[in-house]
């Protein structure tokens, strides 16, 4: 009876995955990528570094001696990395992959029963085959944790510098404003609101004036005398408060 061959697929952690590249990207590809290299860049221990060298030579980004390849020097950068991700979807997986699971990242679960049908592995062994898949077929270097916290570190700024300035705005510009509609002439409640300001500044509204209606009921027994006398006494308060100085 022949003995069966194991179907396997290579298993990256994704936080080792972006970590190293984010050294790549800031600085530069090193010339060797062994244990030492990557348990002090990414503060891992030896034996993750000896799996995640493993997964970088089956994906072809290191050589055997652990000799980074030109696809690392391109898989750094933004602009070539979907293209690096998708050498090695057509290199390391069979076409039948894609055609049963078009989408993994939607249908993550058809995607663990076609590895474990075919690796026959550990339910957590295929989790992590998927999980290399899943970001190879996303082939979105925007999917870096650290380039979204960078980013969202340098909205904060811009907002937080931005403040003083609106601030001060808000606080200069008025917060009603007549609106700038125009009459029939062209002018607009703004002008209108000037110009009447203006003529009222050069030309004052004259004081009121007053107008008293008096009304006396003399009894009809009073005699000419007395009635004199009322008429006088009304003239002298009259006089007295339309002109205090007579007073």
């Amino acid at each position: 009876m022949l003995e069966e061959v194991k179907t396997t697929f290579p298993t990256l952690v994704g936080s080792q995955w972006w970590s190293l590249r984010d050294k790549f990207r800031r600085g530069g590809v090193p010339p060797m990528v062994n244990v030492s290299y990557l348990t002090t860049a990414l503060n891992i221990s030896e034996r993750s570094a000896e799996i995640f060298i493993v997964g970088l030579k089956s994906l072809h980004l290191i050589d055997a001696d652990g000799k980074p390849q030109d696809r690392a020097e391109r898989w750094r950068h933004d602009d070539t990395y979907a293209a690096v991700c998708e050498e090695i979807r057509k290199e390391v997986y069979p076409e039948e992959l894609f055609h049963a699971v078009p989408d993994p990242s939607q249908d993550r679960a058809a995607a663990e029963r076609w590895f474990a049908r075919k690796t026959k592995a550990s339910a957590k062994h295929v989790q992590k085959m998927v999980a290399l898949f899943v970001l190879l077929c996303q082939a979105d270097p925007a999917a870096d944790p650290s380039a979204r916290k960078t980013r969202s570190s340098t909205s904060s700024v811009a907002r937080k510098n931005a403040s003083p300035g609106m601030a001060a705005r808000q606080k200069t510009e008025p917060t009603t404003k007549a609106p700038l509609v125009s009459d029939g002439n062209g002018v607009t409640a703004i002008e209108r609101e000037q110009v009447a300001s203006s003529a009222s500044s050069a030309n004052p509204l004259p004081a009121p004036a007053i107008h008293l209606d008096i009304q006396i009921h003399i009894d009809p027994s009073a005699s000419a005398d007395q009635i004199d006398q009322i008429f006088s006494s009304m003239a002298r308060h009259l006089k007295s408060w339309y002109n205090p100085e007579a007073r």
